[in-house]
């Protein structure tokens, strides 16, 4: 029984895995990206802002290792420990009805 259940989790891995890499490509695939849809930025700007955020044209897969890692270890960006104040004084002015 023990031997199924690992078999079945190193299952479960490769499919998650396997499944976000999947959609993490094909999201890379779509034309432009949050700095090209800026349009009050500079093209000098999107470019200095593209080389500090994504380095020189990484390759996919070490896009997507670093987002997992941020992603398993809590670091997302713009949800830092400092920011919660900010997203929790955005908050209390909601209303719901």
């Amino acid at each position: 029984m023990k031997r199924y259940a690992a078999e079945r989790f190193i299952q479960m891995l490769v499919i998650l895995f396997g499944t976000s890499f999947i959609i993490f490509f094909l999201f890379a695939m779509l034309p432009g990206d949050y700095i090209d849809s800026n349009v009050n930025l500079t093209p000098e700007r999107a470019q200095e802002l593209k080389a500090r955020e994504l380095g020189e044209n990484p390759p996919y897969i070490l896009i997507h290792y670093r987002q997992s890692a941020r992603a398993v270890s809590g670091k997302i960006k713009g949800l830092e420990p400092d920011n919660y104040s900010g997203i929790n004084s955005s908050l209390s002015n909601v209303s719901i009805q």
